[in-house]
């Protein structure tokens, strides 16, 4: 998946007495599994006040997702969203875990340093996320959901989300593991 950024017409996080521009993220989806979201879009509200829901997945006429877009985004912030997305087993082999990882070109390397996936039994190793850990596996027709949490807190803001006139590409690698 890929990450985009745009100049966002907002302002930051109510937590802050200061205002200044939140940033805007794409990320597009690239996996041999299936991607779908783990909520209906089009359960979710509408946001912008433009009358179309605010969705934080892109999908294609299938349901799979193309890219996950989180707009004005709190700088000051860790910011969570959780539940996003669901990895579905289409196959007819078992997954005995999913490897997650974020890859970037130079101008997209500090954004991938402020991503994290994030949910249930998440473990971290040098930068691969893996979901499925210890007994647990992924038969086909199942799913496993995650989310993407954003640190803005750690290592403060990228420049590539500070000033966000560029477009900066990060990908989401999804790999199944089998025995």
């Amino acid at each position: 998946m890929a990450l985009a950024f745009g100049s966002a017409a907002a302002s930051a996080s109510a937590f802050t007495s200061s205002t200044e521009p939140a940033s805007d993220l794409r990320v597009v989806v690239e996996s041999d599994l299936r991607l779908v979201p783990a909520r209906d879009p089009a359960d979710e509200p509408d946001r912008e006040g433009d009358g179309d829901p605010y969705r934080y997945v892109d999908t294609d006429d299938d349901g799979q997702i193309q890219s996950f877009e989180f707009r004005l985004l709190n700088k000051r912030a860790v910011t969570e969203f959780a539940g996003l997305a669901s990895i579905v087993n289409n196959g007819d082999r078992t997954a005995d875990r999913i490897d997650l990882s974020f890859t970037a070109d130079e101008a997209g390397g500090a954004v991938a340093g402020v991503l994290r996936i994030a949910g249930d039994d998440v473990s971290v190793d040098d930068g691969t996320y893996t979901l499925l850990s210890g007994p647990d596996t992924l038969g086909p027709g199942e799913r496993v959901t995650f989310g993407i949490e954003m640190d803005f807190l750690s290592n403060g803001v990228p420049d590539a989300v500070a000033d966000s006139d560029e477009a900066v590409s990060v990908t989401l690698v999804v790999d199944p593991i089998r025995a």
